[in-house]
C-alpha cells in the first residue's frame, strides 16, 4: 500500500508536548549572568496563524535585546523546533514576555529594525539578514537591534554599570552604593563612567584598579555589539583622578617622559649604532 504524501498533523496534545519541551529547554539553559529556574513558560501553538507562541511568564524578563537573549531564545526555541520541524511547513516560532512582543518590550528598536529592512528594499536588495525574535540562525555581526538613540546606549550602559557596581566589595575609605552613570561618544567610541566623590578608596591603586577593569571589560561587551569601544575615561564627581591624587599624575607624567626617551635611544640605534650608548646614558639621567 503506498504511503501518503501528506505532512503528518499536529496531535490534540501538541500544546502541552511543546510547553515539556520548551520548560526542559529552560532548564538546560546557562548563563553566567543570572539564574534561570524561576522561570515559567507555557507554549501554544496557533495553527491558524502557522505559529509557535513561546510565552515566558515570569521569571525572565530581557533588559534590552542583546546577545543574552539572542542565545535564550535560540536555545529554547530550538528545543521546540525538534517537534516542529517534521510538519510541513514548519510553523515560525515567536516569543513573548509575560504576553508582550518584542515590538511592545523595545518599540525604540523595533522601529530600527523596520526602518533598515525598508531602507533596503527601497535598493532593491532583499533586507538585511537580522536575527528574529523566533531565535532562528542568525549570525552575530553589529547587531539590528542596536539602540535607536545615543541615550537609549547610555541608558544600556548605565544599567550595566549599576550591575557591576552592585558586586563590589568596598575598600578602605570607599563608599559602594552612589549613583553611577555611563555614556558613549558615538563618534569617538570613548564610553566614560561617572562616579560619585566617594567612589575614591584612600588608596586609589591595587584593587581600586581591579574594580575599574571590570567596568572596562563589562561596558565594552555590552557596547559592542552596537559600537566599537576605543577607549575607557572615568570622572569623580565630576573630575579626573588627578586632582584628588596629585601625586598620580606626577608619576604618570613622568612614565610617558621615560616611554619618550626609551622609543628616542632606539631610533637613535636604529639610524646611528654608534650612537646606541650615548643614547641610552641620556635616557638613564635623572629627573630634574
Amino acid at each position: 500500500m503506498a504511503r501518503s504524501g501528506r505532512a503528518p498533523a499536529f496531535p490534540a496534545d501538541t500544546d502541552a508536548l511543546l510547553t515539556e519541551a520548551a520548560r526542559n529547554g529552560v532548564a538546560s539553559f546557562r548563563s553566567e549572568e543570572r539564574s534561570f529556574a524561576e522561570v515559567l513558560i507555557n507554549v501554544h501553538h496557533d495553527a491558524a496563524g502557522r505559529q509557535v507562541v513561546i510565552d515566558v511568564l515570569r521569571g525572565y524578563r530581557p533588559d534590552y535585546p542583546g546577545a543574552e537573549m539572542e542565545d535564550f531564545e535560540q536555545w529554547v526555541g530550538n528545543s521546540v523546533r525538534v517537534l516542529t520541524e517534521k510538519f510541513s511547513p514548519p510553523p515560525e516560532i515567536l516569543f513573548l514576555y509575560g504576553g508582550k512582543s518584542f515590538e511592545a518590550l523595545f518599540p525604540l528598536q523595533a522601529r530600527r529594525m523596520d526602518a533598515v529592512r525598508h531602507h533596503s528594499l527601497r535598493r532593491g536588495g532583499p533586507g538585511p539578514a537580522v536575527p528574529t525574535v523566533s531565535g532562528g540562525d542568525a549570525g552575530r555581526g553589529k547587531s539590528p537591534h542596536a539602540p535607536a538613540t545615543d541615550s537609549e546606549l547610555d541608558a544600556l550602559l548605565t544599567r550595566e554599570a549599576l550591575r557591576v557596581l552592585r558586586r563590589l566589595q568596598p575598600l578602605e575609605g570607599q563608599r559602594i552604593g552612589g549613583p553611577v552613570r555611563a555614556s558613549m561618544d558615538v563618534d569617538t567610541g570613548a564610553i566614560t563612567v561617572y562616579f560619585p566623590r566617594d567612589f575614591l578608596p584612600a588608596d586609589p591603586e591595587g584593587g581600586f584598579e581591579d574594580q575599574l577593569d571590570n567596568f572596562r571589560h563589562a561596558l565594552i561587551h555590552v557596547s559592542a555589539p552596537f559600537v566599537d569601544a576605543t577607549g575607557m575615561q572615568y570622572r569623580y564627581g565630576g573630575r579626573h583622578l588627578y586632582p584628588y591624587f596629585p601625586r598620580l599624575q606626577r608619576e604618570d607624567e613622568a612614565a610617558r617622559l621615560g616611554s619618550r626617551r626609551q622609543r628616542a635611544v632606539w631610533q637613535l640605534a636604529d639610524r646611528r649604532p654608534e650612537a646606541k650608548m650615548r643614547a641610552q646614558r641620556a635616557a638613564s639621567l635623572p629627573e630634574k
